[in-house]
């Protein structure tokens, strides 16, 4: 009967841990800042693993004023749902006029590198920075 109850115990106490990765300690923030002197018409940000929107997550901001900033809170497992890949920005001033994708790569559920997850849009470019 011990033989039983032992191995049935642990299975219980296995199966009721909760998932580490959907956790706050896993959650990671990036801010999108206009430093552009005119009103961004939309932003795209998206988690995926190839730089071409499809069905991925994504967060989308318009009309977007000079000065303004707008933060993302997110999980990669809860929110990406894929183990490796990159987080995504796209710039918008009108509907033909954009910038060069910016970027940063993920691995293993958690981003690699330091703090650089502040993006910020210039008029000609988006570059990357380390978050305060």
């Amino acid at each position: 009967m011990k033989v039983i109850i032992l191995p049935l115990i642990m299975f219980i106490c296995l199966s009721c841990s909760e998932d580490k990765f959907g956790k706050e300690k896993f959650d990671d923030q990036i801010v999108i800042s206009n430093r552009a002197d005119t009103t961004i018409h939309k932003i795209i940000v998206w988690g995926g693993d190839r730089p071409v929107l499809k069905n991925e997550k994504s967060w989308i901001f318009e009309n977007v004023l000079p000065g303004k900033a707008d933060t993302i809170n997110f999980n990669i497992n809860r929110d990406v749902k894929i183990p490796e890949g990159s987080i995504y920005v796209r710039v918008f001033f009108n509907e033909k006029d954009s910038l060069p994708d910016a970027g940063f790569y993920f691995t293993n559920w958690q981003i690699v590198g330091s703090d650089y997850r502040h993006f910020i849009v210039y008029k000609d470019k988006v570059v990357l920075e380390k978050l305060n």
